[in-house]
């Protein structure tokens, strides 16, 4: 835990969802940012209403991303805003944590609708093309699917 309170820690989380704490003692649900009611409404809603800071993290954007196609969630409107508006759509070059992510997605069954996301916010054509496909049944659908991507 960062900080002497709840709070303090929730601040340093990226999405309410992920700020949930239980008391041991007092065998209690803390929750400090909402995040049981978008858990149950089903939306990634960022902690801090300042999309920039919180996404100047560049993995993160990839993380809600997969954490929405996971969990059959919905970006909040000030996500989906923010993912539109990113100026930098490069930036999802080189990231040995944004690797992870894509990895991650990778091992489920969410691939196409993480792909879809990536389309619908343009990221796609970053797509990190040095990612291994080759132990994944759907590979050769998948370099196809990027490289007609790419040409629009």
């Amino acid at each position: 835990m960062i900080g002497e309170t709840y709070e303090e820690d929730a601040l340093t989380r990226d999405f309410t969802m992920n700020a949930l704490y239980f008391d041991v003692l007092s065998r209690t649900i803390i929750d400090p940012m909402d995040g049981a009611k978008d858990i149950s409404s089903r939306t990634i809603r960022p902690i801090l209403d300042d999309c920039d800071f919180i996404f100047s993290d560049k993995v993160r954007v990839i993380r809600a991303l997969r954490l929405a196609c996971c969990l059959n969630f919905e970006l909040s409107s000030d996500i989906s805003s923010h993912f539109r508006n990113i100026e930098d759509k490069h930036l999802f070059n080189s990231m040995k944590v944004g690797k992870l992510e894509y990895q991650k997605i990778l091992s489920t069954n969410h691939l196409f609708s993480f792909l879809s996301r990536l389309i619908e916010f343009e990221l796609i054509w970053h797509y990190p093309y040095n990612i291994n496909f080759k132990k994944f049944n759907h590979s050769s659908y998948i370099k196809r699917l990027l490289t007609i991507a790419s040409k629009h």
